[in-house]
């Protein structure tokens, strides 16, 4: 799998980097591909199976949406031929029709899926999740100033049991089309869900045991807390 990894000097906080890391320890590192800010994206060319994209700063969001918003088309009709793409954090918003800043300022999305975010900075919304996608558990963490509304939610990505989905009044998280995932969920995606990760990939991660085990335990301790917010 040839995989390329959006503007990483960038969009990697939160523990974001690794999935990078588990990327690079999958398919090895001559397959993962690192695009700057100030580069073309490679695939624009049609040669990459997976492109991911993480958390950044809303500046930085700004950059990303004036890099990606022209190639909106070409990075559809991708996914239609079978590309596939992971946004994890607040990439996820830049996939929405707009995203309105505090001051009511617009900003227009990619207008992938049908859904506004709405920014708010105060508080921040932090928790743990725990829910299914089919029958495959996940888990994680969400921390972020935003919350989505979408027309319709048929296309979502899992469902959450404990936390909160797109918006706090939502159990539906992300939003899934073909190949394209897209969640708020921060931190190694990816590393924390290898039941996931076996399903989205296609292959099986290092540490495989390892990984369920630690996933359970993370599960097990979000069953014995009161309150998933903190």
């Amino acid at each position: 799998m040839k995989i390329e990894i959006l503007f990483p000097e960038l969009c990697s906080l939160f523990g974001d980097k690794g999935n990078i890391l588990i990327l690079e320890k999958t398919f090895g590192k001559a397959n993962v591909i690192k695009t700057s800010i100030l580069q073309q994206p490679v695939f624009l060319n049609g040669e990459i199976d997976l492109v991911y994209l993480g958390s950044m700063s809303e500046n930085s969001q700004l950059l990303v949406l004036k890099k990606l918003l022209p190639h909106r088309k070409q990075f559809k009709k991708l996914i239609d031929a079978g590309m596939k793409a992971l946004f994890t954090g607040n990439a996820m918003d830049i996939l929405g029709k707009t995203i309105i800043e505090e001051n009511g300022k617009a900003i227009k999305g990619m207008d992938f899926f049908n859904f506004e975010t709405i920014i708010k900075r105060n508080p921040r919304l932090n928790c743990v999740v725990y829910g299914f996608y089919g029958e495959i558990p996940m888990v994680g963490n969400k921390t972020q100033f935003t919350q989505s509304y979408p027309i319709n939610h048929d296309n979502y990505f899992f469902k959450v049991k404990r936390g909160m989905g797109i918006n706090k009044k939502s159990m539906l998280e992300g939003f899934k089309y073909k190949g394209l995932v897209a969640t708020n969920m921060t931190g190694p995606l990816l590393v924390f869900n290898p039941g996931f990760a076996n399903d989205f990939l296609g292959v099986k991660l290092p540490y495989q045991e390892l990984l369920e085990k630690m996933q359970l335990q993370r599960i097990n301790d979000i069953k014995r807390v009161k309150s998933v917010f903190y």
